[in-house]
């Protein structure tokens, strides 16, 4: 009975120590973790560290939760739980600057109106049920709020960053200025009447940047570049007047930071179609140049030519012989971080990057600049012609014709150094053309002959990596777009604006790396059986092609007459070919499976593993405890 009622007793005080450790650990440890990821995504980094111990102003941030909608949703109450834990963390190294509020909006409540006054939504997620809200909402003493409508759980890797800018935005209300030149519809475009076509939205780069800087736009034709401008981002400068050109090069030379991205093909670029000449589109100008710039600056755009990388470059579907194929596009680049720079902190968190017909940067051999390469192909990349996609790419004729070349080619680069201007004769005259839209003339003075210190250019070979479907995952929801970054594209910009204007504790949190991991021994098996099976399988399509040609022809000659009354060579002819084209054929359908074999092959072997080698190595493993145990007691 005693020992019943001791091990009773002592049951129930493990069971209460359990439960006291339990609620100890919960109130003190909530945020201790071990954080085994790759990219330390669930530890706070030193940049944001650095930023909210450096806060100018008080921030108060609300974290608006419907905890019983949400409750039911396991992906959308754990990541709730993330997102506190993280806010709370922040508040811990921000000196008192940051305070957080945990807020339920109950359905009909003055809280639920609150939270749709700052601008969050409430999603339906559930016929008949209440609305969900999940959102942040940050404001500081006098009064301005930035606002995240609503917290993704697929964006989980980049809420430290998204967090830490709202607080940064509210924080330091005054934004640098940042100027934005294009040709293209960056800010978006207008419903035309006449084609009854939509208009369309700005760029999501626009509005992220928007988000940090105040942007203003800068006319092609301008004059001269406004002052107050601490950076100025070029894009796509298609044909720009020499008034434009010599404005560009006395900023850069008064000291203003400039990243300009040309493009010797710019897929984006869409001229207007011409009724009465449906081949005007294919032949107008889709490139953009720097040139007189470029050759002052030391680095120079290698004309009419795309870099082609089968090794980084993006898989496809296309036609092949009237048969559903897919395959490398060489000219549509997919670079991972071994291609980027890192020496730099512009590149060097960043995983990836998508560049789609860039060009290729060089720097002349007479240039005194640094030249750095901030962006590469691999080290086996070629080049194509900008005529072999100007009117009709092929993806499947580029893979075949592709030769691997045996150097990197450099996309992206960074220009530093002292240089002189590329107007030696001074301002150029302005042009007596009537068609251009006139512009207030810029304010006489001196005219600047060389640099006043270094300089610093960054130049990007490549204009459509900015565009949406480029850089970025968007969704609809609730009637409002969301997105989030497919890759380090809208980070590599950001970053090179920061690095440009001198900060660089954003740089590290938007580059802390992405939830997406490819598989990338699959896609290297993918291009080693391409690589194999290609060239064979041109060669059997060929050979197949010419046996009908050839059974074509000698039918024709029979004028009508039957099979059987043409002459018997020509009758054992034909059957020869129609016995090679059926055996072509069935090599052709046996090289086509052997495509897959390879990746089919991994995928058994990880099945495998996943379903026998680790459960029969924790039996053994169990197995071999037990008889270690057994022969311990008989010893």
């Amino acid at each position: 009975m005693n020992k019943r009622f001791l091990t009773l007793g002592g049951l129930g005080i493990a069971a209460a120590m359990l439960i006291s450790i339990n609620v100890v650990s919960n109130a003190t440890l909530r945020s201790t973790r071990v954080d085994l990821t790759e990219d330390k995504l669930f530890t706070l980094s030193a940049g944001a560290i650095n930023i909210l111990g450096n806060l100018k102003e008080s921030v108060t941030l609300r974290l608006y939760y419907s905890h019983k909608v949400g409750g039911d949703i396991a992906s959308i109450a754990k990541y709730a739980q993330r997102v506190e834990e993280l806010l709370r963390e922040m508040t811990v190294h921000s000196k008192g600057k940051l305070t957080l509020e945990v807020i339920d909006p109950e359905p009909f409540s003055e809280t639920e109106d609150r939270a749709v006054q700052f601008g969050l939504k409430g999603v339906q997620v559930a016929p008949g049920q209440d609305l969900l809200y999940f959102g942040l909402a940050g404001t500081n003493t006098t009064d301005e709020k930035d606002v995240i409508p609503f917290l993704q759980p697929d964006k989980e890797a980049f809420i430290e960053y998204d967090v830490t800018k709202l607080v940064f935005s509210l924080s330091n209300p005054t934004k640098k200025v940042l100027g934005m030149l294009s040709t293209l519809p960056l800010d978006g475009a207008m419903a035309n009447p006449m084609t009854r076509g939509p208009g369309a939205e700005p760029w999501l780069v626009v509005e992220q940047m928007r988000e940090l800087y105040e942007v203003k736009t800068v006319q092609p034709n301008a004059k001269e570049i406004p002052s107050e401008i601490s950076v100025l981002m070029v894009v796509h400068p298609k044909a720009l007047g020499q008034e434009t050109l010599f404005a560009l090069d006395q900023y850069v030379l008064g000291g203003g930071r400039l990243m300009v991205f040309v493009d010797p093909f710019c897929e984006a670029d869409q001229p207007p179609q011409d009724p009465s000449d449906p081949m005007s589109q294919f032949k107008a100008q889709r490139g953009s140049d720097l040139g007189l710039l470029f050759s002052a600056w030391g680095v120079q755009l290698e004309a009419g030519k795309i870099a082609a990388d089968l090794d980084n470059s993006l898989r496809v579907q296309f036609s092949n012989r009237s048969r559903d194929d897919s395959g490398k596009y060489v000219v549509w680049l997919d670079l991972n971080s071994s291609t980027l720079s890192k020496e730099t902190v512009v590149t060097d968190q960043i995983k990836s990057m998508n560049l789609i017909s860039a060009g290729v940067l060089s720097q002349p051999a007479e240039a005194t600049t640094k030249f750095t390469p901030l962006i590469s192909t691999g080290d086996k990349a070629s080049t194509v012609l900008v005529s072999s996609v100007q009117f009709q790419a092929d993806p499947k004729t580029l893979l075949n014709d592709y030769m691997a070349g045996d150097k990197a080619l450099t996309l992206a680069a960074h220009i530093t150094g002292n240089v002189k201007t590329a107007f030696p004769g001074g301002r150029p005259k302005a042009p007596e053309s009537m068609d251009e839209v006139p512009t207030p003339a810029p304010a006489e003075g001196t005219v600047l002959t060389e640099s006043k210190s270094p300089i610093s250019v960054i130049v990007v070979s490549d204009c459509d990596m900015l565009q949406d479907r480029w850089a970025f995952s968007s969704q609809n929801i609730g009637g409002m777009r969301f997105a989030s970054p497919a890759n380090g594209n809208m980070a590599f910009v950001s970053n090179s604006v920061d690095f440009l204007e001198g900060s660089t504790d954003l740089v590290s949190l938007r580059s802390r790396g992405s939830s997406r991991r490819p598989f990338e021994v699959v896609e290297a098996l993918k291009t080693a059986a391409d690589q194999r099976f290609r060239a064979r399988e041109q060669a059997l399509l060929t050979k197949s092609d010419d046996a009908s040609k050839r059974i074509e022809e000698l039918l024709s000659k029979r004028q009508g007459a039957s099979f059987d009354l043409l002459s018997a060579d020509v009758q054992v002819e034909i059957e020869k070919l129609r016995e090679d084209q059926l055996s072509a054929r069935k090599e052709l359908r046996e090289v086509r499976l052997s495509l897959n074999k390879d990746i089919e092959s991994l995928g058994s072997r990880v099945k495998m593993i996943n379903i026998a080698l680790i459960p029969a190595l924790l039996v053994a493993f169990a197995l071999g405890l037990s008889r270690w145990q057994r022969l311990r007691r008989k010893s």
